[in-house]
C-alpha cells in the first residue's frame, strides 16, 4: 500500500491521520457531522433522519480508515 492516510499513533492509544489526505478527510468528517443539524433545519428533515445521517457518515469514515490505513493488522493490533 502506498502512503497510508491513517496509522497507529506513536504516543497514546488509537489511530490517527498520517498524511495531508488523512487530515483533510478527518476535518471534512467533523464539518459534515456538525452540519447535519443545520441540514435538518434547512431541508425540513424529520427528527429521525439525524441519527441515520450520523450513522451513514461514520460508516463511510470508518470504511475510509480501513481502506487507507496502515493495514488491518496495523489498525487493529497494537504495537506491543
Amino acid at each position: 500500500m502506498s502512503d497510508p492516510w491513517f496509522g497507529v499513533k506513536a504516543y497514546g492509544i488509537g489511530v490517527g491521520p498520517k498524511s495531508l489526505a488523512g487530515w483533510v478527510s478527518t476535518i471534512l468528517y467533523c464539518i459534515l457531522m456538525i452540519g447535519v443539524p443545520v441540514a435538518k433545519q434547512a431541508l425540513n428533515w424529520p427528527i429521525w433522519m439525524i441519527p441515520i445521517a450520523y450513522a451513514l457518515l461514520t460508516i463511510v469514515f470508518f470504511a475510509l480508515l480501513f481502506m487507507k490505513g496502515d493495514g488491518v493488522g496495523g489498525v487493529i493490533n497494537s504495537r506491543f
